[in-house]
């Protein structure tokens, strides 16, 4: 027993002054390599952020991703925000587009415009995504921020780029759908209304519409497409018509997704996120020509090169084969897309192993720090082959292959 004790403490001697050392030498590089931030309060002084104008403007950044865990926390909300806040002010991105519903988001923004009320339309249109319901604190600033930017000359738009519809009645959707006149008989209105109700948001479901029901919704859908291109009267403008194209595609692409879920669950993410990234490049080159996007998205999303990360044993190496959306993005404009994940030491998945980048941050004095993947002198130092708990596991990578930006946060 006495041979037990001291073997044990001599072992965790090792493995102290071995994780003294590895904190050590990554405090020194973070000095060197990491931005500190003072605060992600909404109301604080943002110049401790000015760093990320200038690395936007070098590459012409005209898109950003910002993602999170998805079950996002107060602080993690409030550092988007405050991001938000700084991109639309002092970096000209004027749009924020949602991984939510292309047509809720559509509708949500033109009943802003019409009742000059953010608050209303934007829990409508974002009403199933999890941080949308939480009503805290900083949930309540995001909103206050938005209405504020409406009642000014620059009002920040909100837009999604998610397929199918979640948020709003589904007699508002095929009301919309009749003033275009592309139902033609009650029984294509009642047609139209079951497909819709087939299609739940929630993208794990515990069951699938039947096969034989999928293709039989997807031939009337498919007709509906032929009856949009065929529209003709002239307040039916050629953008109005990609728009619906669009809505409507979704709306196959969300049947679809049910069928092939089934048979291969990354080729129908994949296409999933193809589906995502067509309607953010229409709105990109087509609704909001010359405007640059903010994409409020959860932190797999705002990741590509998933081949270079080594996941853990309980996933195995099957997501290496996603196709993300910002591996999408990133093939169509390259370093004009910036992606930036938030991740945390002490976040609710629990405490961080001792060699992840949280926590050399949060053991280096820095309670919010920015590390910018892009400049290689930091890299050279701190090394970009690192473990990070960002996708819900302790995982390693070469993470400028993955990603642009970390922000490291403390509860």
């Amino acid at each position: 027993m006495k041979k037990f004790r001291i073997a044990s403490l001599i072992l965790f001697s090792m493995f102290t002054n071995c994780s003294s050392d590895f904190t050590s030498q990554h405090t020194d590089c973070l000095d060197k390599a990491a931005y500190k931030i003072s605060s992600v309060n909404i109301q604080s002084n943002d110049s401790d952020l000015l760093f990320l104008k200038n690395i936007l403007e070098d590459d012409s950044v005209k898109i950003v991703l910002l993602g999170d865990y998805g079950n996002i926390d107060t602080v993690s909300f409030s550092g988007k925000t405050k991001l938000v806040k700084f991109l639309h002010e002092k970096c000209g991105f004027d749009v924020i587009a949602f991984e939510n519903s292309f047509y809720d988001c559509a509708k949500g923004w033109e009943l802003t415009k019409q009742n000059n009320d953010y608050n209303s339309s934007i829990s409508l249109a974002l009403g199933s995504l999890p941080a949308f319901k939480s009503g805290n604190c900083a949930y309540e600033a995001f909103i206050k921020y938005l209405q504020n930017t409406l009642n000014s000359k620059n009002p920040l738009i909100f837009a999604g780029i998610g397929n199918g519809l979640s948020s709003f009645k589904h007699e508002d959707f095929i009301a919309d759908v009749n003033r275009l006149n592309l139902l033609k008989t009650n029984d294509e209105n009642e047609r139209l209304i079951k497909i819709i109700r087939s299609l739940d948001p929630n993208p794990f479901a515990p069951s699938y519409p039947d096969s034989g029901i999928i293709k039989y919704n997807v031939n009337f859908l498919d007709t509906l497409l032929e009856r949009v291109n065929k529209q003709d009267y002239p307040e039916f403008s050629d953008l109005d018509r990609e728009f619906w194209l669009h809505v409507i595609r979704g709306l196959i692409q969300s049947n679809l997704y049910y069928n092939e879920l089934k048979l291969n669950y990354i080729d129908a993410l994949n296409k999933l996120n193809t589906g995502k990234t067509d309607n953010l490049i229409w709105l990109v080159e087509k609704k909001y020509p010359g405007k640059k996007i903010i994409i409020w998205a959860d932190n797999f999303s705002a990741c590509r090169g998933f081949k270079h990360i080594e996941f853990s044993k309980q996933r195995g190496d099957f997501l290496k084969n996603v196709y993300s959306l910002d591996d999408a993005l990133y093939d169509t404009y390259r370093n004009k897309v910036y992606s930036i994940i938030l991740t945390s030491y002490q976040s609710e998945l629990g405490v961080e192993p001792e060699f992840t980048l949280e926590y050399s941050v949060e053991h280096s004095g820095f309670k919010y720090a920015f590390l910018n993947l892009r400049d290689k002198t930091g890299l050279d130092c701190i090394g970009n082959y690192f473990y990070t708990g960002a996708l819900l596991r302790e995982e390693k990578a070469e993470w400028n292959k993955v990603l642009d930006g970390f922000f490291v946060y403390s509860k």
